[in-house]
């Protein structure tokens, strides 16, 4: 049984936390055998500060009805610039276990929003995030190409940092 109370906490932790992170092993991605309730939402991650009213616009837009789906742009480099995150809740058809999931929309830098729900993605996001720190702290936004890896009957989405001069 999964406790609905799961954070999907994107920040880093630091060395003066007194709490320990805890992990939450998320058994969902994008595929065929997942339905998804936007409809129960617990806690959430947003790194954009949304100060102005154009700001908060593009949020809520990005946060609500974002531009697409990140599975339509598979071996696009994206410019991200923020992230959000909220855990929803996912049926999985051949068991009808109910689990948490990461509902995730990149922001971008020109203010175009993708969503997913991937557990491959949310990886990426802890990775990059454990290198580069969170979204505020960037000076400018982090290229990355989104990338499909089937795996047998279904299919991951993750995210690859595009480095300069080199070519994926």
């Amino acid at each position: 049984m999964t406790d609905n109370n799961t954070i999907f906490d994107l920040t880093v932790p630091t060395e003066a936390a007194a709490v320990p992170v805890q992990t939450q092993i998320i058994t969902a991605d994008d595929g065929e055998r997942l339905i998804v309730d936007l409809t129960t939402r617990t806690k959430s991650y947003c790194s954009m500060i949304a100060e102005t009213e154009d700001e908060k616009a593009t949020l809520y837009a990005a946060m609500n009805t974002p531009d697409g789906k990140l599975m339509e742009h598979i071996g696009e480099i994206l410019q991200l610039k923020d992230v959000y995150v909220e855990a929803v809740q996912c049926t999985n058809e051949d068991t009808g276990e109910i689990i948490p999931c990461p509902r995730i929309v990149l922001i971008c830098a020109d203010g175009s929003s993708y969503q997913c729900v991937s557990k491959g993605v949310y990886g990426s996001l802890k990775k990059l995030f454990t290198v580069y720190g969170e979204p505020k702290s960037w000076v400018s936004p982090i290229p990355l190409k989104v990338r499909l890896i089937p795996l047998g009957t279904r299919n991951v989405l993750t995210l690859d940092i595009v480095r300069p001069g080199k070519s994926k």
